[in-house]
């Protein structure tokens, strides 16, 4: 119980978690930069390291949005024409939610 209150003491935000994350890859390009005595700033790091992330979240939702077409496709190939049928609709369906959540 203790540990709930601990964890509804701090607010949780959406974009909390991407922040962090971006902080992350920022500081290990100081540190890479300071390693290697490149020159270049904290804005610089951090400007990169959100289109990193970016870059990899957009990557990863093209990756999960194609292995589901994929996988319905294959589906559907392997099933009787009743299922084939209602495999379309989903595939369809799939389409309008990835749309709308931007996955494609």
């Amino acid at each position: 119980m203790k540990r709930e209150v601990e964890n509804n003491s701090q607010p949780q935000y959406p974009n909390q978690d991407r922040i962090h994350k971006i902080k992350r890859i920022a500081y290990h390009l100081w540190i890479n930069r300071l390693e290697n005595n490149i020159s270049g700033s904290a804005d610089q790091d951090y400007f990169q390291a959100e289109r990193i992330y970016d870059s990899y979240t957009a990557r990863r939702q093209q990756s999960l949005g194609s292995l589901c077409v994929w996988t319905v496709a294959f589906l559907a190939a392997q099933s009787p024409e009743p299922h084939y049928l209602n495999a379309a609709k989903a595939a369809v369906v799939f389409e309008s939610l990835a749309k709308e959540y931007d996955l494609i």
